[in-house]
């Protein structure tokens, strides 16, 4: 640094200079190749005093760089070099880093790189860290990280864009974290307030606290989730996830609908070896039944179950979350277990346990039906002989 009055530099060429009030300054300063530039501009005060601080930083080949945070004043760097830089900071303490062409507007807001970036004045203690036309318009304490064509529109304070292309906020605490891409068409858009869209393409928002975990054409609802591809929350408070096979839309507020056409699979235990699958293009569950998953396997009494079971009330009754016009049949969950004990307590039967003892009683009377057709067939044989013998009694007389 040749001359700068009350300059500090803090290292690697750059300078800090406090301006004073009404004060018209020239800062000379030469480049690595040799080269001088002069730099001059007035700074307008603001209530007496003139804000801020002017920042360069010199690097090789005669290319200047340079920021500033002056409150109400235009920067202008004219020079014989290469002129990177055109960038505005205007109305009240503000500042811009580095970068080219960006525009800063707004009262205790910065723009710390990039190309072309705006924030408009109505966008308050808000940032712009770097990217490429990237801009915040009308949203206090909203940021934009990164990328390429981001906005937050008026009215979205305390929003944010981490990164990604064409991504738009129109909501009030509002959060999309990239994806998007190069055309518009392709952007992730939100405007449900306090809604999230973590990635993807084409995922849109449309209801407060909707979120969107990434993926494909995804769309989510208030309070409604949406992941995968082709995945419609449309409605409140619903849960939709699709493996993009065809569009899979939520069928009510308060529901779960997912979509897997090649199957699930359900496990309840770490290592995958307790649980139920859903084949594809089936529609019943199948519980894991392998006999090298289980333990303590015995027969059991085929008659001791049937007596049991006929034991057991059966009753048609309705359940109380559901309408009393919908009924079921089967037996109470105490009853079952206290013949049965079967299940994890007496106020749940599995689906496995019912089957089972249904598949012993069916057992048990198949024996029972064996040993009276045997009985059947004996008393037939008898009866023949019975009348055979009549017969000929019949025919010696």
């Amino acid at each position: 640094i040749i001359n700068a009055t009350n300059a500090t530099e803090v290292g690697n060429g750059i300078v800090f200079l406090d301006l004073e009030a009404d004060t018209v300054f020239t800062l000379t300063y030469k480049n690595d190749v040799g080269g001088v530039i002069d730099f001059y501009d007035p700074v307008d005060t603001k209530d007496g005093l003139a804000l801020g601080a002017l920042k360069l930083k010199i690097s090789r080949q005669g290319t200047v760089y340079f920021g500033a945070s002056i409150s109400d004043t235009v920067l202008n760097l004219s020079s014989t070099g290469t002129i990177l830089t055109n960038n505005t900071a205007v109305n009240g303490v503000n500042s811009i880093g580095l970068g080219v062409n960006n525009i800063n507007d707004a009262d205790t807001s910065s723009v710390l790189g990039g190309y072309e970036n705006v924030i408009d004045s109505l966008s308050r203690l808000s940032s712009i860290v770097s990217g490429d036309y990237n801009s915040l318009k009308g949203s206090d304490a909203s940021s934009i990280l990164s990328g390429k064509f981001n906005t937050i529109s008026s009215g979205s304070d305390i929003s944010s864009v981490s990164g990604g292309g064409n991504n738009r906020i129109s909501a009030e605490g509002a959060f999309i974290g990239g994806g998007g891409g190069i055309f518009p068409i392709d952007s992730n858009s939100t405007t449900g307030n306090y809604s999230a869209i973590l990635g993807g393409r084409r995922n849109y928002v449309t209801g407060t606290f909707g979120v969107v975990a990434g993926g494909y054409r995804n769309e989510a609802d208030s309070s409604s989730f949406a992941a995968g591809e082709l995945a419609k929350a449309t409605h409140t408070n619903a849960f939709v996830w699709s493996d993009g096979s065809a569009s899979t839309s939520s069928s009510g507020t308060h529901t779960f609908t997912t979509k897997a056409t090649g199957g699930y699979n359900l496990y309840s235990d770490a290592n995958g070896t307790a649980g139920v699958s859903l084949s594809s293009g089936s529609g019943t569950w199948a519980s894991i039944s392998d006999s090298t998953l289980k333990r303590n396997i015995r027969e059991v009494n085929y008659y001791e179950v049937l007596d049991k079971l006929s034991e057991l009330k059966i009753s048609q009754w309705s359940y109380l979350a559901q309408d009393a016009d919908i009924e079921h049949i089967g037996p109470m969950a105490q009853d079952f277990y206290r013949l049965f004990g079967l299940g994890d307590d007496n106020k749940h039967i599995s689906t496995l346990d019912p089957d089972g003892v249904a598949l012993a009683a069916i057992k048990a009377l198949h024996e029972k039906n064996n040993e009276l057709s045997d009985q059947n067939e004996k008393l037939e044989r008898e009866i023949q002989e019975v009348k055979t013998l009549l017969q000929e009694l019949i025919d010696s007389k």
